[in-house]
């Protein structure tokens, strides 16, 4: 080829670039269309009354993809038993069953990872069998796959088991009621933080309008938006430009007609105008 790269050079460009980026496909939920499973990487120590003895409890934690609808609770292991009774527990909770439960590859609910045919738990499978679901395993090593869990995952561990670390609980009855009552304490922060925005606005902001000239001449008056002009009267003249509207006050497009570029015709008012729009600098590019 006269121009541009071989067909092989161009390859291994191209693989270059590919590793750049991480295409991602925007996943949209239906109303109790999918349901999204996991356990959190977190643990909570619960204590025997009369031994002392340290448990560690695993959190369960159901997210509805449409609602993002969140429930955890307590269980002592990640076993098979545990994982079933927490999801009866979580659709009797959400008061329904969705059409679909996403998980990841555990031992308790997958016993061979694919791509395109998981083998499912036969235990698991009754118990989709019985609710009449499907069980949707994600494709290997793929977290994305179930971004939603992911993210309750990250908030329970965050604001609701984080408030509990100087706790000592003695039952998982125990800290089961305490991480709804630390759900709620964070929903109403929510609500609290939302209406005091609003009452703000409402209050203060309302009926408020900018200054649009004066925003603009201020605008205009810093020194460091002539750099535009830079192409078209070249550097020094447009440094010029910069000192002159420093040391007289001026606005740069002011410096500039002051200055003579417009008269003698080295600027015209369009190229002024298009060169110093400073709403055309906040964008990318």
């Amino acid at each position: 080829m006269a121009d541009g790269y071989g067909y092989s050079r161009f390859c291994d460009l191209y693989r270059d670039w590919r590793k750049t980026v991480s295409a991602t496909m925007r996943q949209t939920h239906a109303a109790g269309e999918k349901l999204f499973v996991d356990w959190a990487g977190d643990t909570v120590p619960v204590f025997d009354a009369a031994t002392g003895m340290e448990r560690r409890a695993h959190i369960f934690v159901a997210v509805l993809g449409a609602s993002n609808y969140t429930y955890a609770e307590g269980r002592w292991s990640e076993a098979l038993p545990e994982w079933i009774g927490a999801h009866v527990n979580a659709f009797a909770a959400i008061g329904g069953v969705p059409g679909a439960v996403v998980c990841d590859n555990l031992k308790a609910g997958v016993t061979a990872t694919c791509r395109y045919e998981p083998g499912i738990n036969r235990t698991y499978q009754d118990l989709a069998t019985h609710y009449d679901t499907a069980i949707l395993p994600t494709r290997p090593r793929k977290p994305r796959d179930k971004a939603k869990v992911e993210v309750g995952v990250l908030i329970i561990e965050r604001y609701v088991l984080a408030r509990l670390r100087n706790r000592r609980f003695f039952s998982l009855f125990e800290l089961n009621v305490a991480i709804p009552v630390m759900g709620t304490a964070l929903l109403e922060s929510i609500r609290l933080l939302a209406n005091s925005t609003r009452l703000l606005a409402d209050t203060t902001i309302d009926g408020l309008h900018a200054n649009v000239d004066r925003a603009r001449a201020m605008a205009e008056s810093s020194p460091s938006i002539v750099t535009p002009l830079n192409k078209i009267v070249g550097y020094e003249n447009a440094a010029k430009i910069a000192k002159h509207a420093v040391a007289e006050g001026m606005t740069i497009r002011e410096s500039a007609i002051d200055l003579g570029f417009v008269e003698r015709g080295e600027l015209t008012e369009q190229q002024l105008d298009a060169a110093l729009d400073v709403l055309s600098m906040t964008h990318p590019g």
